[in-house]
């Protein structure tokens, strides 16, 4: 590529969660600009490619900007791991799962088992920690969501308390209402996480990668 070499390995973490699945990355040249990875996009002189096979890149505002799932997705999903979208809403733009968008602007989730919910014109998203996806894996409970004075909250064992209303950020988290104000508690998940899981996410912090 105008006589440069250029080089690109995968994430180990992702290496493993792949396997022999493992798509082969590209490479992607344009105006003096190369970039090696996956899901690459050009835009106005600028190249940029994801680092993982379900990544994404988009163009925007003269840059490309490239979302790529945290590391507890692989580990849970593995080669299954959907890929993320983009949504543009005006000047707002977000990359991720379930994206929505609102008179506020467009966001997302960060990984496929998240949840994003609009209220009053307001989107809150909400993702299960690294912890509770590796102890629960694919069974993983699917978080709700509740109003919370004009927006909304998400997460586990949600509880309300007149206009006001919390939630646990785990499965096996609690809230309860005492004296008119919703408390919650979550206990360790990582204490019940699977080793492997958990061994991909060390992986990954290794390579400085979000968990």
């Amino acid at each position: 590529m105008d006589g440069r070499a250029m080089c690109f390995d995968p994430p180990a973490y992702v290496v493993r969660a792949y396997g022999s699945a493992l798509p082969e990355p590209e490479c992607k040249t344009l105006e003096g600009e190369s970039a090696c990875g996956y899901n690459c996009a050009t835009y106005f002189g600028k190249v940029k490619c994801a680092r993982t096979p379900a990544g994404v890149c988009r163009g925007r505002g003269g840059e490309v900007e490239c979302f790529d799932p945290p590391a507890s997705v692989f580990a849970v999903l593995g080669r299954e791991t959907p890929k993320a979208e983009c949504r543009t809403q005006g000047m707002d733009f977000a990359c991720g799962y379930r994206c929505l968008a609102s008179s506020e602007g467009v966001k997302c989730a960060t990984t496929p088992l998240g949840i994003c919910k609009t209220e009053s014109g307001r989107v809150t998203c909400f993702d299960p920690s690294p912890g509770a996806m590796c102890a629960y894996g694919r069974s993983l409970p699917a978080p709700q969501c509740r109003s919370n004075e004009g927006s909304a909250i998400c997460g586990y064992s949600c509880a309300t308390a007149f206009s006001r209303s919390a939630c646990a950020s785990t499965p096996k988290g609690i809230c309860k209402v005492f004296d008119s104000q919703v408390y919650c508690f979550d206990p360790p998940s990582t204490l019940e996480a699977e080793t492997t899981c958990l061994s991909l996410l060390g992986l990954a912090a290794l390579e400085g990668a979000k968990p």
